[in-house]
């Protein structure tokens, strides 16, 4: 049998599993299932090897805190990511308006950005809570917006959370060199665009987060140029099972006041590490600590 079949084969059984998961979770309450989620979550991903890095990361971000504060913050982070796991059967029930589950702080921000016919938005938030939750409430609310996401290697699962992704109207577009392109394409169009800014990007900008270097993405930033667009920072926290608070900050609008263009891109990306930095300090359990987000 070929390579080739082999992972035919095994993308296939991937899949089903999905597919079943996906239906058995589904029967269950949403409540129940979030709980069941962060149950499993906290029992089991500490004791995982991958578990090592989370614990690096949060010690170099947050070294004054004490040993049994860092390990409450990586149970908590195992607890929120099972239940985002776990939400994703729900997630139209989840960011339904009727439902009452997702609670708006500052809307005026949103109504700023929405109110001007001549710009785009690019809403700029983090790996906080249950990401997916952010744009699809948007999508929820009758507004235009296209997301660029990291599909998974399996394409048919890829297509099966991209139908969760899709339901309400938004758009997705794979993360990739092509991902800058329809970007600016959506900017171009007047319409809105929705970027999770907070991945260590290798051939980004050395900029700082919770006061060390980190390599970090710029195209949030540059697709502004030019009063293309203004960034929306969207922080989202976890109240409950299934139910979350997103809190619109103040349109971050980059005027040129006689610096370089890049002088202009750094100090853009900087202020938005600023913003994630605060966002994670309020709540650093929700935040995705898993990822290489400092050099070594």
């Amino acid at each position: 049998m070929s390579e080739r079949k082999k992972n035919s084969l095994k993308h296939w059984m991937e899949y089903i599993l999905f597919r079943i998961f996906f239906a058995l979770i589904g029967l269950l309450p949403v409540d129940t299932a979030s709980n069941l989620g962060g149950w499993l979550g906290r029992t089991l991903g500490p004791a995982l090897g991958i578990s090592r890095k989370a614990r690096k990361n949060i010690a170099h971000a947050l070294p004054e805190l004490s040993a049994e504060r860092r390990q409450e913050i990586l149970v908590g982070m195992w607890d929120n990511l099972g239940r985002v796991l776990f939400e994703y059967p729900h997630l139209p029930q989840i960011v339904d308006p009727a439902e009452n589950r997702i609670v708006y702080e500052n809307e005026e921000n949103l109504k700023e950005v929405m109110d001007d016919p001549d710009k785009g938005a690019i809403f700029a938030a983090g790996h906080l809570s249950n990401w997916e939750v952010v744009p699809l409430s948007a999508g929820a609310r009758g507004i235009p917006l296209t997301i660029i996401v990291r599909s998974p290697n399996n394409r048919l699962v890829a297509g099966l959370v991209d139908r969760i992704r899709n339901f309400n109207g938004v758009k997705t577009t794979p993360k990739g060199p092509e991902a800058a392109k329809t970007g600016m394409r959506v900017i171009r169009s007047k319409s809105n665009l929705g970027i999770l800014f907070d991945q260590r990007l290798s051939d980004g900008i050395r900029s700082t987060l919770f006061g060390k270097p980190a390599e970090t993405a710029t195209a949030h930033v540059v697709m502004t140029l030019g009063g293309r667009a203004a960034i929306l920072p969207v922080e989202s926290h976890r109240t409950g099972p299934g139910r979350f608070r997103i809190t619109l900050h103040k349109p971050v609008r980059l005027e040129n006041t006689g610096q370089s263009k890049e002088e202009l891109i750094r100090d853009g990306v900087q202020l938005m590490n600023d913003h994630l930095e605060q966002w994670i300090r309020n709540q650093p359990e929700d935040w995705l600590w898993l990822h290489r987000r400092f050099p070594r």
